[in-house]
């Protein structure tokens, strides 16, 4: 993420430890530090949970990153892109495996609280066993 300049302003984690290590070892990562929530709604939420929370963000954080638990982050990702690669739209579809990252768009939208159902555009589809960003 960082290599690519995909640095998050806002980290909201599930407060799961697999999710906190996974941040963690991201944070590490990153060129400084993200101010992180632990959200336990994220934890094996549904999608419309899921969905909750994004809009609830802080409208002052333009970047934010969602670490949670599949099958509820793929579903999101599904629901809120209506724009992208076919190819990225197919493998995220396929397959959204433990530490991959979709980047999702949403210029259109004012706030997170506005942010709907394919609204947004997949800008990136990144997996451990893709090539990189």
């Amino acid at each position: 993420m960082a290599q690519e300049g995909l640095v998050p302003v806002y980290a909201i984690v599930s407060v799961a430890q697999r999710t906190r290590e996974t941040w963690a070892t991201v944070q590490k990562q990153l060129p400084e530090q993200v101010p992180a929530v632990f959200e336990p709604r994220i934890y094996e939420a549904a999608v419309g949970a899921l969905l909750e929370v994004v809009r609830a963000a802080p409208d002052k954080y333009r970047t934010v990153v969602l670490v949670g638990h599949n099958p509820g982050i793929s579903a999101l990702a599904t629901r809120l892109i209506g724009r992208g690669g076919a190819n990225a739209l197919v493998r995220l579809r396929h397959d959204f495996p433990p530490a991959g990252l979709a980047v999702i768009d949403f210029s259109d939208a004012a706030g997170w609280a506005d942010i709907s159902d394919h609204s947004g555009e997949l800008e990136r589809f990144a997996t451990p066993a893709s090539n990189p960003l």
